[in-house]
């Protein structure tokens, strides 16, 4: 059995896609060792099912969690 958790927030800067991509999804891919926890849940082969929340809170700040499992 295998588990993990990415999290992390972002203003709507550019726009609020762009924003994701870039500020999250690529600064967790672009994490380097030895604090390289959410590239390596996005990169491992461990896992096969990933569940993704988007919130977007009253400040306009954008939440996103992704669950990873087997």
């Amino acid at each position: 059995m295998a588990c993990g958790e990415n999290a992390g927030f972002t203003s709507p800067t550019p726009d609020q896609w762009g924003a994701v991509k870039a500020n999250i999804e690529q600064g967790m891919l672009g994490e380097q060792p030895p604090d390289d926890g959410h590239r390596r849940n996005l990169l491992s082969t461990s896992y096969h099912r990933i569940g993704i929340g988007v919130y977007i809170d009253v400040k306009g700040l954008i939440w996103v969690t992704e669950d990873f499992t087997n």
